[in-house]
């Protein structure tokens, strides 16, 4: 090797180590005092501001492994539940919209007794009938199965302020199943 491509191999070399050093810099400040890029905030109950850890970056909001505050108090524990009881076709409300606040559901389920589709949406007005936009997409249920989603600890759906939530039903068989949610002005 010529003394000219040694010195680029050099150059190159040190560029690279100082490359990974200012990686490794940047990526501990995102981490000073356990708090990531993609961890956020939101107000508790008390109407305290707490830090909730997402896990990893791009994940999703409240992973069920990161569900406490930097001190280890456990978060979004659900304070509320509904029955899921329906046999009409159509949309029907299960949780009211509150003026000035969101929905943050923690679990939900629903076991069909007959072949169907089953969507979870919210909207304003009677049964969510303005402005309606889909929390899920329509389940295909058949006779005697189900879904179920979240554990009630973590956001697993969020309806955004002022909204109901709302579920439809494709055909007029037995519906039954719970929701688990939180709503406050988040």
């Amino acid at each position: 090797m010529d003394r000219l491509g040694l010195a680029v191999e050099v150059r190159r070399t040190t560029m690279m180590k100082y490359f990974k050093i200012f990686v490794a810099i940047a990526f501990s400040f995102l981490l000073m005092n356990d708090t990531a890029i993609a961890d956020y905030l939101i107000k508790d109950g008390a109407g305290d501001i707490k830090t909730v850890k997402s896990g990893s970056l791009g994940n999703s909001i409240l992973p069920e492994s990161q569900l406490t505050d930097p001190n280890g108090v456990p978060l979004l524990n659900s304070v509320q539940s509904i029955p899921i009881n329906l046999a009409t076709q159509g949309t029907t409300q299960l949780v009211g919209a509150v003026n000035g606040n969101s929905i943050l559901i923690t679990s939900w389920d629903v076991m069909d007794g007959g072949a169907e589709t089953f969507q979870l949406v919210y909207g304003t007005g009677s049964n969510c009938v303005s402005g309606q936009q889909p929390l899920t997409g329509p389940y295909p249920m058949i006779a005697q199965a189900g879904i179920a989603k979240g554990n009630g600890t973590g956001v697993i759906l969020r309806v955004p302020q002022n909204n109901a939530l709302c579920a439809i039903k494709s055909q007029a068989v037995q519906s039954s199943g719970s929701v688990s949610f939180i709503q406050g002005a988040f």
